[in-house]
């Protein structure tokens, strides 16, 4: 039989004690920046009421994402996504990934599009547009563009990722 003895006095202890927070904090801080960008899409889905049967609703909705646009929709039509994506159907649909959504389920169905007046954009952009996609009183989707021919469009989200057109610094007149 063997036998292990050890001499621990108090400063051992804590000096034990602390090398073990450091390394198990160190872990957490790790895995925190690890896991920071994957699941963002759905704390964002989290923190915002997708309900969009009335215009109040609507504008609770936009106000979340922290845009604010003129007092009438510029324009609300019926539209119909399509039953095939091409090549931009995709990079819209891209676009409406990052932010939690994905339009590829509601392929062939109609849908009701209301456009807005961006009234804060960034950078004095005159020409933002919002545009809603609501089903069955829900938002399916949305973007924020701009109808200059050098625009941009983006996710609803002003920190969004992903641009089609130029980026946010050019967006946003720098």
């Amino acid at each position: 039989m063997m036998m292990l003895s050890l001499r621990l006095d108090r400063k051992k202890i804590i000096a034990g004690a602390l090398a073990l927070l450091l390394v198990l904090g160190g872990a957490a801080g790790v895995r925190e920046v690890l896991w920071q960008g994957l699941d963002q899409t759905t704390a964002a889905r989290r923190r915002v009421n997708t309900a969009a049967a009335n215009e109040g609703q609507r504008r609770d909705l936009i106000a979340a994402y922290g845009w604010e646009v003129a007092e009438e929709p510029l324009e609300i039509r019926e539209v119909v996504i399509p039953s095939s994506f091409d090549e931009t159907y995709e990079k819209y649909n891209t676009i409406q990934k990052q932010q939690g959504f994905d339009l590829s389920r509601y392929r062939g169905r109609s849908c009701r599009r209301y456009v807005y007046e961006v009234l804060n954009y960034p950078g004095g952009v005159e020409d933002a547009r919002l545009t809603l996609l609501i089903y069955q009183d829900r938002l399916i989707g949305g973007d924020v563009s701009s109808t200059s021919a050098d625009g941009f469009m983006h996710g609803l989200d002003p920190s969004a990722t992903v641009w089609l057109g130029y980026g946010p610094e050019t967006a946003a007149g720098a």
